[in-house]
């Protein structure tokens, strides 16, 4: 927690009012918090963002927590009163930040009130200041009365230590403090008479913690379900905080069950799936490695011939299946069939999850095939998942994914068999899964992906056209539905473009499909992952943007061409670099907007860099906080996508934080030569060459250069297997893997394939004398490889 440390001295009088059978008692309320360097400055890093605020003092050796809440960007308040019992004359205030315990120490201090008593309603207290380095908060309240019953002192004693056990268990859960204060409090309401006027308030407490403990019972089962229901949400919708929310809340579920409990195995395993659900979505190996741990402990808690077992031992297999499709590990295979194998031999015939285990057994032998070769892998993989179809009646939620399952294993076999039956076997039982999965199901990318392939598959048979465009159209399909993994979309966005670029080169529906593929790039590396992440994922999807530029230029859209590059170029880091440039037209059209603009980003971009992931080493506390901090994550995530929308709907502001349209680029170009930008992808080399006062940009062919060629002069000055020590002394000439000879070789190879051609088109010519004629800078801005070759140096050099 980050902790602002403070003394409140409170010297107003601790003089109470009689009021009857009542007292007043003074009071703060609206307590407020402002930092005015941090609201609508971007760049101030001396923040905290309070949560909470414990004031020790008022009663009792322990504290008492009020909840804060940020009003605007950079300003906080209390959630309710904060009452002062006579006698008090201090407190020392902690305000903290989301339960974490790290940060520096603060002091608070405000000055007494005008006033013993306020005059009227309320009085406003005179602003302190929380103070730290150069970080000053001015803070505010206004001073006020609240009524209180009055109680004799003896009895005054006991409701103090009441207070006291009451936020103690609020504090820890420990539910000896709560089974102590209701036993005060019970003998409190027997000692009262009849007619005493603080029978009522008495008894109130007394049900107030009975709630609290019976609440508190409850709470683990309530979590649960919660957790369930989310996660039952994000598998229909795909929604990124819907798991974020059932993760936390399983969490919570797990913490406040007890050892010993019959409930803890089966909510030690929805917890372990809902992490395996997350590793799904976003592929963090620490995910898996918890979902395999929390249902490993859920099996082994389960008694032999529970009814639960099956499941239990079903789970956990699923996950290490899941786990093999990342490492390739085939221990995790081997050991996801003897589970599966276990589970259905202790399920009865009749069982209604009987067809779904059979259908996952069913995948696991097919990937087995995939390891190891045998067919009777694939054979028997059929039989098991048939049975599975068979099993399942007609409507049952489950039978689009059992018919999937069995389609995708017949297609296996008509890739090893080329039997015409196998691939029509295939193709029907997908087509059936498609038609049975809802509107606005997350499974319907990859149920169009499935049958897509298997299309593509047969038509490689029959080469039949119409075949190849059902495919093509499934592809599309997968691309473009509305709703699922933008993963999966992705992968049909690529198979989509990529059947097109092959088979209808021509086809101006190329770059729809590039379009689509860049834009669900674009989304896959949103802020929601962290920056890591960003760029592993990234990193292995660099090669579209020039794929698509490369079409582009194919077919003389070489404006598209550029903006795709451009868009590829800002993948990771440009949707927070280029908050750098200034807001000024926003906000002087939104001060508010933009406000909010920065402070989110801002959020976004530390949430980004820091975020660690739950491990099976942690505490469960540790876990809840980490829980809380990925569901914050999404939040924000998904509230910036919102707050784009709202500014791009504003005139004047339609492509505000996008990738640079062609004509923008065009129109801010220097004065002083050329700009060149380089694509090569495939057998082409394209270069584009930007001039101010130019509309469009001049493309070059560079027949004689190729990806092939790049790549292979990268190796030769820059070998894959050096150290990054002796990359770098390659750069700046100490050492070369190509020796001084092959340098030469290709320099002069990158200036005649390369840089000369553009140089002839530009009818720059050598200049023997600068003094005379002015010399032309160029701007060289390559692509992919080609960004690792020295074009700056390229020559015929002596010798050479």
């Amino acid at each position: 927690m980050k902790h602002a440390s403070a003394v409140a001295e409170q010297q107003s009088s601790p003089n109470s009012l009689d009021n009857g059978n009542k007292e007043s008692v003074i009071g703060l309320k609206d307590v407020a918090f402002r930092d005015s360097e941090r609201r609508g400055n971007s760049e101030h890093n001396n923040e905290i963002t309070p949560g909470e605020l414990h004031i020790f003092g008022l009663g009792g050796e322990y504290w008492k927590t009020f909840q804060v809440y940020e009003a605007s960007p950079g300003e906080w308040k209390t959630s309710s009163p904060i009452e002062f019992p006579p006698g008090v004359v201090g407190l020392r205030c902690i305000v903290g930040q989301d339960g974490r315990k790290d940060g520096q120490i603060m002091h608070l201090g405000y000055s007494s009130w005008k006033d013993d008593t306020p005059e009227g309603d309320t009085v406003v207290g005179k602003p302190g200041r929380i103070s730290c380095a150069q970080l000053r908060l001015p803070m505010s309240c206004k001073s006020v009365e609240i009524a209180t019953p009055k109680y004799p002192t003896h009895l005054q004693e006991q409701l103090a230590r009441c207070e006291i056990l009451t936020e103690e268990f609020k504090r820890t859960g420990n539910l000896a403090n709560i089974s102590e204060a209701i036993s005060i409090r019970w003998r409190m309401v027997e000692a009262t008479p009849e007619d005493d006027a603080n029978l009522a308030e008495m008894l109130n407490n007394l049900a107030m913690s009975f709630l609290d403990r019976f609440g508190h019972v409850d709470r683990p089962a309530a979590f649960n379900n919660l957790g369930n229901s989310y996660q039952i949400c994000f598998e229909r919708t795909g929604h990124l905080p819907n798991i974020e929310n059932a993760i936390l809340a399983l969490t919570n579920a797990v913490h406040l069950t007890p050892e010993g409990d019959a409930d803890l195995p089966s909510r030690l395993n929805n917890l372990g799936s809902s992490f395996l659900c997350r590793f799904k979505r976003l592929g963090n190996l620490a995910d898996a490695a918890e979902a395999i741990s929390l249902q490993t402990r859920a099996a082994s808690l389960t008694p032999e011939g529970h009814a639960a077992l099956p499941s239990q031992l079903m789970n956990l297999a699923t996950s290490f299946v899941s786990l093999f499709e990342v490492t390739k590990d085939a221990s995790d295979l081997s050991e996801a069939i003897s589970l599966q194998t276990c589970a259905v031999d202790l399920t009865p015939a009749l069982h209604a999850d009987l067809p779904s285990w059979l259908n996952n057994l069913g995948i696991s032998l097919l990937m087995h095939f995939w390891c190891l070769g045998n067919m009777s892998d694939i054979a028997e993989a059929i039989a098991r998942q048939n049975q599975a179809v068979d099993l399942a009646p007609e409507g049952h939620a489950h039978l689009p994914t059992l018919r999937t399952n069995l389609g995708n294993s017949y297609m296996q076999c008509f890739d090893q068999t080329n039997n015409p039956l196998d691939g029509k076997d295939g193709i029907s039982n997908l087509v059936q899964a498609l038609q049975h999965t809802p509107e606005m199901h997350a499974e319907l990318p990859p149920r169009h992906m499935n049958l897509a392939f298997a299309w593509y598959r047969y038509f490689t048979s029959s080469h039949r056209s119409d075949h190849l465009d059902t495919a093509i159209s499934n592809y599309k399909s997968a691309a473009t539905c509305t709703s699922g993994s933008p993963r999966r979309k992705l992968e049909g966005a690529i198979c989509w473009a990529g059947l097109l670029d092959n088979f209808y080169p021509c086809s101006t529906s190329v770059l729809t499909a590039f379009r689509a593929a860049l834009d669900l790039l674009t989304s896959l590396a949103g802020l929601e992952q962290t920056v890591q992440h960003r760029f592993t994922m990234v990193g292995k999807l660099l090669s579209i943007p020039g794929e698509a530029a490369a079409a582009a230029l194919r077919l003389e859209r070489p404006d598209k061409a550029l903006e795709w590059l451009e868009q590829g170029r800002c993948l990771v880091w440009g949707q927070q670099s280029k908050l750098r440039t200034p807001l000024d037209a926003l906000q002087a059209h939104d001060t508010a907007l933009a406000e909010r603009i920065v402070f989110i980003s801002r959020h976004l971009k530390n949430a980004g860099s820091s975020r660690q992931h739950s491990g099976t080493n942690k505490s469960w506390e540790g876990k809840v906080s980490l829980e809380h901090e990925a569901l914050k994550h999404s939040q924000l995530a998904s509230e910036w996508d919102l707050l784009l929308t709202k500014v791009r709907d504003l005139p004047g502001f339609e492509h505000f934080l996008q990738p640079l349209q062609c004509s923008t680029i065009l129109r801010h170009l220097p004065e002083s030569g050329p700009v060149v930008v380089l694509n090569t992808h495939g057998d082409r080399c394209d270069a584009m060459v930007l001039l101010a006062g130019l509309y469009d940009p001049l493309r070059v062919k560079l027949p004689d250069f190729s990806l092939a060629k790049a790549r292979q002069y990268r190796q030769s000055i820059i070998p894959e297997d050096c150290e990054a020590s002796e990359r770098a002394a390659s750069r700046y000439g100490r050492k070369h893997g190509a020796g001084t000879g092959g340098i030469y070789f290709i320099l002069h190879s990158l200036w005649t394939e390369v840089v000369k051609p553009i140089l002839d088109m530009l009818n720059l010519a050598r200049v023997d004398d600068p003094s005379k004629v002015p010399l032309t800078r160029i701007w060289w801005c390559p692509t992919g490889p080609l960004s690792f070759l020295p074009l700056h140096a390229a020559g015929v050099y002596e010798g050479t």
